[in-house]
């Protein structure tokens, strides 16, 4: 078990453990595609962590995003496949995007901390309670809705040196431009690729236009995903991620992924 300021400051509080969200793989639609036909998706060098070739996902989110204020083709939009909550293989698992964090385009109150401090153990148990000590409920989480500074600091043992817990805390709530979910999303980082055959995928998100063709839906259908589309439309392709997240945000409500019902 991995010992860091994160980990153990999650070991010593009495926190009520959170439902775990699925785990989501987003990218562009055109990428995606070729995995579902490939039934697989692969691991790639990792820009972080030079020595690896890895596959990430986020706990619950289609956080991953590229900047994309212009209109673009139906295979650039953004798209998203889930897969049930199993962790035990990962590699690492840590509280927000690590790319954003090594890139220092976090604040320097939480940048000039090191990386390693963050990480958490890849079990479903820390996991757990990484969401349920900085938010009252998976759905809060899914929403970025974190508990508020008073109440976190009097649930909370917090000694003055685990000074990475109030930067965690204090990104969480920082709503300007600058940042986006990714400040908070629990990344899983695996080594070793998902066949769909071993990793069954239980439901994804794709521009409407790919149900004409019945490869892609033949596709689908071999694997049984559960399938949800969104329309096309003139615009931007970064203002498509609100459909998304309705979507999924539903999904989970219908699923009962959610501990409460509201």
């Amino acid at each position: 078990m991995k010992r860091t300021i994160l980990s153990s400051f999650l070991e010593k509080n009495s926190i009520t453990p959170a439902n775990c969200l699925p785990i989501v793989h987003s990218s562009e639609s055109y990428i995606l595609k070729k995995s579902i036909r490939d039934g697989c998706l692969k691991t790639a060098k990792c820009d972080v962590f030079k020595s690896d070739e890895l596959l990430y996902f986020f706990v619950g989110r289609p956080a991953y995003k590229k900047e994309a204020v212009m209109e673009g083709e139906y295979w650039e939009l953004p798209s998203c496949i889930i897969f049930d909550f199993e962790i035990s293989t990962a590699k690492r698992v840590f509280p927000f995007d690590t790319g954003a964090f090594s890139a220092k385009r976090y604040p320097n109150y939480i940048s000039i901390m090191s990386l390693d401090d963050f990480e958490i153990n890849p079990s479903e148990s820390e996991v757990q309670r990484a969401i349920g000590a900085f938010f009252n409920s998976s759905r809060d989480y899914y929403r970025l809705n974190p508990i508020s500074p008073e109440k976190f600091e009097s649930l909370h043992d917090i000694d003055a040196t685990e000074e990475e817990v109030l930067a965690l805390h204090r990104l969480i709530q920082d709503r300007s431009k600058r940042f986006d979910d990714r400040r908070f999303s629990l990344e899983i980082q695996f080594s070793e690729s998902f066949n769909f055959r071993e990793k069954k995928p239980i439901f994804a998100i794709f521009p409407e236009i790919y149900m004409t063709s019945d490869s892609f839906r033949s596709w689908i259908d071999l694997y049984g995903i559960e399938l949800e589309t969104y329309p096309y439309y003139p615009m931007r392709r970064d203002y498509y991620y609100s459909s998304i997240y309705e979507k999924i945000d539903k999904y989970y409500r219908d699923r009962g992924f959610y501990e409460i019902q509201s």
